[in-house]
């Protein structure tokens, strides 16, 4: 289930957050470490929802920004099985966003609209991205 977010507060628990940087209409990727592909900045959060959060902002951003939350995927697993590795019964995979200037990028490489769409509309996220703005989704 994917769910826009009205809050400031992610829900509970978050297993992952995401950071959509956006400049115009470019999105900020980096290749996934599995290898499949591209995605956007992520980290699995290990004990605090805002360290994991600040830690991607400084890792790929070089001005001081402060990301909103712009929503969550929800995963509802009554039972684990076959490598399940989030928490059940419900895992919060969120995402933030916040908008830069192309410059303000650490790494990454950036991809307009119709190659972000092509790349990168089969993420579990992606509905999320025209919250932002419809010409991004």
């Amino acid at each position: 289930m994917v769910l826009a977010e009205g809050s400031s507060a992610p829900p509970h628990p978050t297993s992952v957050v995401r950071l959509l940087v956006t400049a115009g209409d470019a999105i900020l990727v980096v290749p996934r470490p599995d290898g499949r592909g591209l995605d956007i900045p992520t980290a699995l959060v290990a004990t605090d929802v805002e360290a994991t959060l600040q830690d991607l902002r400084s890792r790929f951003l070089t001005g001081e920004v402060t990301p909103r939350l712009l929503g969550f995927v929800r995963n509802t697993v009554t039972a684990a099985s076959g490598g399940y590795e989030w928490p059940v019964p419900v895992a919060h995979f969120v995402l933030w966003h916040c908008e830069v200037g192309k410059g303000e990028a650490r790494q990454g490489r950036w991809l307009g609209r119709p190659d972000a769409a092509t790349q990168l509309a089969e993420r579990h996220w992606w509905p999320l991205v025209g919250q932002v703005s419809p010409d991004l989704a």
